[in-house]
């Protein structure tokens, strides 16, 4: 255990001086990561709901990375039909660099939500989803970023093909995420 700290406290000067070296932080091998509180609306039904959301992103290059999404549900309107709609999404984004602090992207995720009715068949579900999403990053320093993006996500709760809940869904999430320049 004492070497692996120590060999986290030699690295770590090599990959600042690194970050601090190359003024662009969009390049390949930016590690970003955020968490957020994130707010949706179903679309077809009037709920709220809040989601802990975190995210953690590798850009392939300039213009592609690679990102994954977690959704936690904590809360909905109350007397909200699911009861539980936690959701895993992984994907890829297409960033349009405008400079090197502002990046707009868009991006496209397949994903599964883990479901339960709150009042019918209360057993747990997978169900299938689809997201699309927009939104942009603005660099303030190598370490952090500002982020906001606007998610739109489809599926169909589905517990027995007869009580189906069309739980697409438009998400907003925005706040403060961190950087790593891997390369």
């Amino acid at each position: 255990m004492v070497k692996f700290f120590l060999m986290v406290l030699l690295v770590i000067p090599s990959l600042c001086r690194a970050q601090i070296e190359n003024n662009s932080v969009l390049r390949k091998g930016l590690l970003r990561t955020q968490g957020t509180f994130s707010f949706g609306s179903l679309l077809d039904i009037k709920e709220t709901g809040i989601y802990l959301n975190g995210n953690l992103e590798y850009y392939i290059n300039q213009k592609i990375s690679g990102r994954g999404d977690l959704y936690y549900h904590l809360k909905s309107t109350d007397n909200s039909l699911l009861k539980i709609n936690h959701q895993l999404f992984s994907g890829g984004s297409y960033h349009i660099n405008l400079g090197k602090e502002f990046d707009p992207y868009i991006g496209l995720q397949p994903g599964i939500a883990l479901t339960q009715h709150s009042f019918y068949d209360r057993t747990t579900n997978l169900t299938p989803l689809l997201s699309s999403l927009i939104g942009f990053n603005y660099y303030a320093e190598n370490w952090f970023h500002l982020f906001f993006d606007i998610r739109y996500v489809y599926g169909i709760h589905s517990p027995n093909h007869i009580n189906e809940i069309n739980i697409s869904e438009i998400r907003l999430s925005f706040g403060l995420g961190f950087n790593l320049n891997t390369k």
